[in-house]
């Protein structure tokens, strides 16, 4: 699966009950229900990607775009379906998966940069992979 630049319906399983207000990278458009991650050394939010001196620190709860005025990204955590990369089955429950796009994970090895977005608690071929992303893990 590519990257998503319009907003997503997130199966949402639980959340933690708060949203934390993350300020935006420059030229930053997020949408809705998808990962979000800091630039490490800036702290500001940009779409979780497979991409080096980044974190996964949750989901956009919000659409958000600077050419818009926005200037922060509100952030959610919790446990939530993602597309799966294609190689995440169920045996693979209890281990961390990784950021592929800002809508899809998968297992380190196919990753180039392995940034973790959760621990995986869940498989189904429909809804894809069930991340844990409330754990301790993300944004480490």
């Amino acid at each position: 699966m590519t990257a998503t630049t319009v907003d997503r319906n997130t199966v949402e399983v639980w959340n933690e009950g708060q949203i934390i207000p993350v300020a935006l990278t420059a030229s930053t458009k997020i949408p809705l229900g998808v990962m979000v991650s800091v630039v490490l050394n800036t702290g500001t939010a940009i779409n979780a990607a497979d991409t080096a001196s980044t974190a996964v620190i949750g989901i956009s709860r919000q659409q958000v775009d600077t050419a818009l005025g926005f200037t922060k990204c509100p952030v959610g955590r919790g446990r939530y379906w993602f597309a799966n990369g294609g190689h995440i089955t169920a045996a693979h429950i209890g281990v961390e998966a990784c950021v592929v796009d800002n809508q899809t994970v998968d297992l380190a090895a196919n990753t180039t940069n392995a940034i973790p977005a959760g621990v995986i608690i869940g498989v189904d071929a429909t809804l894809g992979v069930c991340i844990d992303m409330a754990g301790g893990k993300v944004g480490t």
